[in-house]
């Protein structure tokens, strides 16, 4: 009896001892993975990149021409640079780069790459840097064959934009170290689904898909570039309750908020919003870097004077936190001051006859005092 309790003791003791050696492997083996869990960036360019130096603005001309928007944009950036801009925001439809995607080959647009490549040449050779926003898209924008209600649902549609994804970056590699790439929320709400109401679903649908598309990159490619996330909605305005539309782990290098509207608040409740929206973003990804790729203000109901405040209010309230900004945008469109288009009431900050607006002062004024 008593040789028959030793040996139970002994296969006790045994198998507490194993328990114990798991348990410190996998605590061992968690810790080494915490990185990936803590958003560890996989760019290159990104280890020696301050996000907060970023001082965007937005440079777009509408109805597009590809000799105008070269002709305009180095016509302006002396003004731009002078103001103490350091980085442009170009729009990119997917369906003038990429105007077949379901076409077997895809049809590319080697005229706009190459417009593109030279676009960045002449930022590059001003020392200057740029945000790429990639999924632009909408009704009678789209591609042949992408439904702008369906594409993030739809496998073959989606499908179809990660391959333009890589054919994209792939054609500009040699511009990496200058491109901010942006991926973003706004024009993948689902169709029959209720941004609001539904933002919990609409956030599940991005983790699959635009949420995670880093992480199916080719690797080599996709370590050379900085990609980030941009988020009007389901993070910046809480609407997924903290449901976030990016998978776990992280794989973008940093994040992007918006700030618009807020013309009638006073500067100390301009800072306290921003820093509210923001602080969804931290909640969720705290060592993740994060810039405001969206702020601006019109001149529609309270004129240029408050317009020039407001801004000056989100600029001077993001540089205070060690974030980065782009402001949208440089210069009007046709009768944009007008107030008439939803989407442009009033924004730029500069005048049709290419004048200045009282904003590019109080920018140029924030600037040059935050650098000094």
């Amino acid at each position: 009896m008593v040789h028959v309790t030793r040996l139970y003791l002994v296969v006790v003791a045994a198998f507490i001892a194993v328990i114990v050696a798991l348990a410190a492997f996998l605590l061992r083996t968690g810790r080494e993975e915490a990185p990936n869990q803590t958003n560890k960036p996989p760019s290159q360019e990104n280890v020696t990149t301050d996000y907060g130096k970023i001082r965007s603005v937005t440079f777009y001309v509408f109805p597009f021409n590809e000799e105008t928007y070269y002709q305009e944009l180095e016509r302006s950036l002396p003004k731009i640079k002078a103001t103490g801009f350091n980085t442009i925001w170009i729009v990119n439809p997917w369906a003038e780069f990429d105007p077949k995607p379901l076409a077997k080959p895809p049809v590319y647009n080697a005229a706009r790459f190459e417009h593109l490549r030279k676009v960045l040449g002449l930022l590059r050779a001003n020392g200057m840097e740029a945000i790429l926003g990639l999924n632009y898209l909408g009704k009678g924008w789209s591609p042949e064959g992408i439904d702008p209600g369906k594409w993030i649902t739809n496998r073959t549609m989606y499908d179809a934009f990660e391959a333009y994804v890589g054919e994209f970056l792939d054609r500009i590699e040699d511009f990496h170290d200058m491109v901010y790439i942006l991926l973003f929320t706004e024009g993948t709400e689902p169709e029959g689904l209720d941004p609001y109401r539904d933002a919990m679903l609409h956030a599940s649908h991005l983790r699959e898909t635009l949420g995670s598309l880093p992480s199916r990159l080719d690797p080599e490619l996709r370590a050379k570039f900085r990609i980030g996330y941009h988020d009007y909605s389901l993070i910046n305005l809480d609407w997924a309750e903290g449901d976030s539309p990016i998978e776990t782990p992280n794989t973008f290098d940093f994040l992007s908020m918006v700030f618009y509207e807020w013309e009638d608040r006073t500067d100390h409740e301009i800072a306290a919003e921003l820093e509210r929206r923001a602080g969804f973003f931290r909640a969720l990804y705290p060592e993740t870097p994060l810039i405001v790729g969206e702020l601006g203000a019109s001149i529609c109901e309270h004129g240029l004077e408050n317009q020039a405040r407001v801004i000056a209010a989100k600029i001077s309230s993001a540089l205070d936190q060690g974030y980065g900004f782009n402001l949208w945008h440089w210069r009007p469109i046709p009768d944009e001051d007008k107030c008439g288009n939803p989407a442009f009431r009033g924004l730029a900050i500069r005048n049709e006859d290419g004048s200045d607006k009282p904003a590019v002062e109080a920018v140029r004024r924030i600037l040059a005092e935050q650098d000094r």
